[in-house]
């Protein structure tokens, strides 16, 4: 497989206050892909101006021009950064990375491969590598259980999505991105899984990723897990509403 010029990815990173240290890793391991053929948009969502400062000397530490830099004035919230971010984004395929997560280095390799061979998808999900990293020298890896995401069928219905504790990862074709958007007013990206879910010929065409790369970080700054579960508990009514 040609690493150089298969398919244009954009990986779309927000971030707002996101500790030093968790960004550093997050870039590292993208600058670490074995595929090449990559761009970063990192969207600051109205961070204090420490962090901003600290993000732009992570950008001239690393200094590569495939990484760019999104300053949005105010904090508009993860969705709507979100898609500031693919609007600026020129990949044919877009795909997204928490600011504190991590991708192993054959994560991009992988993606590629999936839209090589199966041309007629037009979204690529996978489930995530759980990293707990709470305990000080103590990190555990450990493959999500839920059981949507493994029986390969993310999409089964919303009350299946909605009964997911973290969403399976998603990578989009350029002319899915460009048809649906997060909701600005919802700060959680499983809204956009349950759009897609909606629309049946998106989903008779999705195609499932087994060799996942994406370590979703349970840390000691943030205990990511329970923070997830009261947004999934806070906004459970609007989704139910719509889907």
């Amino acid at each position: 497989m040609d690493r150089e010029t298969g398919y244009s990815i954009s990986i779309i990173v927000t971030s707002y206050n996101t500790g030093y240290p968790l960004l550093e890793d997050c870039l590292k391991s993208v600058l670490a892909q074995s595929y090449a053929n990559w761009e970063l948009i990192l969207v600051d969502d109205g961070s204090s101006e420490d962090n901003k400062i600290a993000l732009f000397k992570l950008r001239d530490t690393f200094d590569n021009p495939r990484i760019k830099i999104l300053e949005l004035p105010c904090n508009v919230g993860k969705g709507a950064a979100l898609n500031e971010g693919m609007d600026l984004s020129q990949g044919e395929i877009i795909t997204f990375l928490d600011a504190d997560d991590m991708l192993l280095p054959w994560h991009l390799e992988e993606i590629n491969r999936a839209f090589t061979d199966n041309p007629e998808s037009t979204l690529v999900h996978t489930y995530n590598i759980l990293y707990i990293n709470i305990l000080p020298k103590t990190s555990i890896f450990a493959f999500t259980t839920y059981d949507t995401a493994l029986k390969q069928d993310a999409f089964a219905s919303p009350r299946d999505i909605e009964a997911q504790a973290i969403c399976p990862r998603l990578s989009l074709r350029r002319t899915v991105a460009d048809m649906i958007r997060y909701d600005s007013s919802i700060n959680c990206d499983r809204e956009m899984i349950l759009q897609l879910a909606s629309i049946d010929e998106l989903l008779s065409k999705k195609c499932f990723l087994s060799r996942t790369g994406y370590l979703y970080r349970n840390h000691r700054s943030k205990d990511r897990l329970r923070y997830k579960l009261k947004t999934i508990i806070a906004e459970r009514n609007i989704y139910f509403q719509r889907y």
